[in-house]
């Protein structure tokens, strides 16, 4: 099972673990403290609609791992550095 969770808004995220399956269409999730004033947040109860929703730039909104180290790779990923790249639209 996923447990862990990244919430994408497009301008900021969260992460978070999810506790358990409250019936067949809730998730409790947990909130990762992301202020760094170590409070222990309320956990959420959040619809499966909610978590396959999509932003309007087309991607999703909820991302699901299997481990935090997992979860952590992405957010490197997605904070480091990249080069721009070149699509060449025209056919050759």
């Amino acid at each position: 099972m996923m447990e862990y969770v990244f919430v994408d808004d497009l301008d900021s995220y969260r992460t978070g673990k999810i506790l358990e399956t409250v019936g067949e269409c809730y998730f409790l999730v947990q909130f990762d403290d992301m202020s760094g004033l170590s409070a222990n947040l309320p956990a959420e109860m959040i619809h499966i609609s909610e978590m396959v929703s999509v932003l309007p730039d087309g991607s999703r909104t909820y991302g699901f791992f299997k481990s935090r180290d997992d979860m952590n790779a992405w957010i490197s990923y997605l904070d480091s550095p990249r080069k721009p790249s070149v699509v060449n639209l025209i056919k050759k």
